[in-house]
């Protein structure tokens, strides 16, 4: 060790300094930082030449995803992943079908917003629950907004982000009746009930003419087409509707009379049509 605190060029007290001296001592700087690269180097391949000949995806065995498999099922997580469920239910009075078991299958007990689907539109002089239109001069004609002061927002939902929620797969090629077709058909399978929907003046003459989904939105009109429904926020003391969890994968589901409204002599009492969200 002694050696290594020697200096590279001996010099005493009063010696000068020559040019020789002073190039010696950079050769000899120069020399030591490339020596001392070269054995870092070195023993950076050898780690590199160890971490080869161990099986960096498995240990024990088992790769990092099976290990997590093995365990993450006992950790009991009340946040987990959140996840989204959106259901539309028909009611009739008490005596008909005024109860259901909802199968939602998240796993969990999810929160449980209800909500009262009113009429959107008059079409053909028959209510509708659920309209497809189109742009602003549906909007205007069926009144398919809500208006505060200056500011006016359309009711409803984006159709292509509607397609996309209820699984609806499509082509650019696929005709907008039979994209719409998939959607009523998506919108009514079980567990959802199916009720009773629209389409504007509009959408039938697109529909009439086979427009396809890439005709849209070369006319610039794809992202104008809107599911139009009018959910109501139904309050827990005038809701008149039970919910109870039955297990983590079923609600029950019960609606009591006062919810319904008055029957006619010779007309049986209107169903209700509920939609219900659920959030885990």
């Amino acid at each position: 060790m002694a050696s290594e605190n020697q200096p590279w060029v001996q010099a005493n007290p009063g010696d000068l300094i020559t040019a020789e001296d002073w190039n010696s001592m950079q050769t000899k700087a120069q020399q030591a930082l490339t020596d001392c690269k070269t054995e870092l180097e070195g023993e950076i391949q050898t780690v590199d030449d160890k971490l080869e000949s161990v099986d960096a995806v498995k240990f024990g065995g088992k790769t990092p995803q099976e290990w997590a498999d093995q365990f993450a099922p006992r950790i009991h997580d009340h946040e987990g992943k959140t996840s989204y469920r959106r259901y539309i239910k028909r009611f009739y009075a008490e005596g008909e079908r005024n109860e259901v078991l909802l199968h939602h299958n998240l796993g969990r007990f999810p929160l449980v917003d209800i909500y009262r689907l009113d009429d959107v539109a008059t079409i053909d002089n028959q209510p509708c629950k659920i309209l497809f239109y189109y742009g602003h001069a549906d909007s205007d004609k069926y009144e398919l907004y809500v208006q505060v002061y200056r500011e006016r927002v359309p009711l409803g939902i984006p159709f292509e982000q509607a397609l996309a929620e209820d699984g609806v797969e499509y082509e650019d090629d696929d005709t907008i009746e039979d994209v719409l077709n998939d959607l009523w058909d998506a919108l009514g399978k079980d567990p959802n009930d199916e009720i009773g929907h629209c389409t504007t003046e509009w959408v039938n003459k697109c529909c009439g003419e086979r427009r396809t989904v890439r005709n849209l939105k070369i006319a610039d009109q794809w992202n104008d087409l809107r599911l139009a429904i009018r959910p109501l926020k139904a309050e827990p003391e005038n809701a008149n509707v039970g919910v109870m969890h039955v297990n983590y994968d079923t609600l029950y589901i019960k609606v009591g009379p006062d919810l319904f409204g008055k029957a006619d002599d010779n007309k049986r009492q209107a169903p209700v049509d509920l939609m219900f969200l659920l959030r885990s």
